[in-house]
């Protein structure tokens, strides 16, 4: 091979380094990338429904989680110089809650983690595949360790700050979790709005970054979850 032909080489070689590395994150970040749903909120907890003439609903008995309800994580990522928020969801989660004389209590749910999706495939093949390898662990699951306790049955929209704790299993890790949730109840239909930190190694989950091509993500991040449930009994 000639000296030109080499250089020539060279300078390809250095173009597609360029274009993998610089070009391509830029491409997504500005083009490509669309901007992270918003945490679930106390807007979102009954709030944007409420009717004022909703009559009070006796909470004792069963309830169970509806369709509308949604989990998923958000973890903040930095791609070359910016930084940005990663978020997947899934409405497929399924579990109930028991309430007697102001006590929730029994209550345990179950995700799909196959099921979670972002706004890029290629994300969510590296979710499903190194990060919490779902074929070996398709389940993450939650139930309440204890009791959580209410001074009242709550007014039609009125919102509820409470600390709860539960065992939650990720991975195949099963740890306790103590974390805060707003509920609210408005037209028959307890919602409970949350998040929970996870520390990935906590967890034995692989840290999501690829540093080959400038993505990095911090150390934790968040499960987060809206839960909508009808009651069945009671």
């Amino acid at each position: 091979m000639s000296p030109t032909k080499r250089i020539q080489k060279l300078i390809y070689l250095i173009s597609v380094v360029i274009f993998v590395l610089v070009v391509g994150p830029w491409v997504y970040i500005n083009i490509i990338s669309e901007d992270a749903p918003a945490p679930f909120s106390e807007l979102q907890n009954g709030q944007e429904t409420f009717n004022p003439n909703s009559s009070v609903v006796d909470i004792a008995g069963l309830w169970t989680v509806s369709s509308s309800s949604k989990v998923g994580y958000r973890v903040k990522e930095q791609i070359v110089l910016r930084k940005l928020e990663t978020v997947g969801r899934t409405e497929s989660v399924s579990g109930s809650l028991s309430i007697s004389n102001l006590e929730v209590k029994n209550a345990s749910f179950e995700v799909d983690m196959k099921t979670l999706q972002s706004d890029r495939g290629q994300r969510d093949a590296q979710f499903n595949g190194r990060i919490m390898d779902t074929d070996t662990y398709p389940k993450a699951f939650f139930e309440l360790k204890r009791s959580i306790f209410l001074l009242q049955t709550p007014e039609p929209g009125e919102m509820i700050l409470k600390s709860a704790v539960g065992n939650l299993t990720l991975r195949g890790i099963t740890k306790e979790v103590v974390f805060f949730v707003s509920a609210s109840l408005n037209n028959a239909i307890i919602t409970i709005t949350g998040q929970i930190p996870i520390r990935f190694s906590e967890w034995g989950i692989p840290n999501p970054s690829v540093p080959v091509v400038f993505i990095f993500t911090e150390a934790n991040g968040l499960l987060e979850f809206n839960l909508v449930f009808n009651k069945v009994e009671g």
